[in-house]
């Protein structure tokens, strides 16, 4: 099992309810992931909302450290900064694109020291 693998392993994201995070590897024929290659590496159809987030904003309800958090929370949050830490160390120009409204796909992608994009998936509910 890859470090980001175990790392995210038993984690939900939080949204209107709660999804796994799931790890992925992708082989492009692409100079860059952009918008464009997302959905064909994805079967969204044309036109699908795409939006491209900055990373630390997408995590940052997930990492805060908050007074009022008992020790679930605050073992969750300690694995979501572990998880950060690793896609930072292991992927090189990570990025969050968020695909669909309300139903919202979520794929954190950056470049592997192999040259592939990898990286995790998850789901949003945002009514």
């Amino acid at each position: 099992m890859s470090p980001l693998e175990e790392a995210c392993a038993g984690l939900m994201f939080p949204s209107e309810s709660e999804f796994p995070l799931e790890p992925f590897t992708w082989t492009i024929d692409a100079p860059d992931l952009d918008e464009r290659t997302l959905l064909r590496l994805t079967g969204h159809p044309d036109g699908t909302l795409i939006e491209r987030v900055d990373v630390d904003g997408f995590f940052k309800n997930v990492v805060a450290d908050e007074d009022w958090h008992g020790e679930a929370e605050k073992e969750q949050t300690r694995k979501f900064q572990v998880l950060v830490r690793i896609l930072k160390d292991t992927l090189r120009d990570l990025r969050v694109y968020r695909a669909g409204k309300i139903k919202i796909d979520v794929y954190i992608a950056g470049r592997a020291a192999s040259g592939e994009w990898a990286g995790l998936k998850t789901k949003l509910i945002e009514t």
